[in-house]
């Protein structure tokens, strides 16, 4: 027996469900609307945890605008953050440069030697 026996959907019925499904799926897709924030941009200093003012008991980072002071006895706390990021990154590539040669990879034609003062100079002379 055909299968329209079994069920019996007119068309509209059908119409219908597929309609639905469709905008159902469509709507999954739709772009949500973008919440308005209370929280302004320039108000973020990045101390918030700490009453939003940087933790300087001593005054230590403004101690550059001390007029009578040599000149450049003090450096500039700018000049201080891009040193410690300089420095941050130096112990980095030291870090990785024991571990690489601890975990045994060298140079290929690298004299082997216990310690790098005595291969040193055998590197040197090659």
């Amino acid at each position: 027996p055909p299968i329209s026996t079994f069920i019996s959907l007119d068309t509209n019925t059908m119409k219908l469900a597929i309609l639905a499904a469709l905008a159902g799926s469509a709507a999954a897709f739709a772009p949500t609307p973008i919440a308005k924030t209370t929280t302004s941009i320039n108000a973020i200093t990045g101390f918030e945890e700490v009453g939003g003012e940087p933790f300087d008991p001593m005054g230590l980072g403004k101690m550059y605008e001390i007029k009578g002071a040599f000149p450049n006895m003090f450096p500039h706390p700018q000049y201080m953050q891009e040193s410690e990021i300089k420095h941050g990154r130096m112990a980095m590539l030291a870090w990785t440069g024991v571990w690489a040669t601890e975990s045994g990879l060298h140079f290929p034609g690298a004299p082997v030697a216990d310690d790098w003062s005595t291969a040193l100079p055998v590197w040197a002379r090659e």
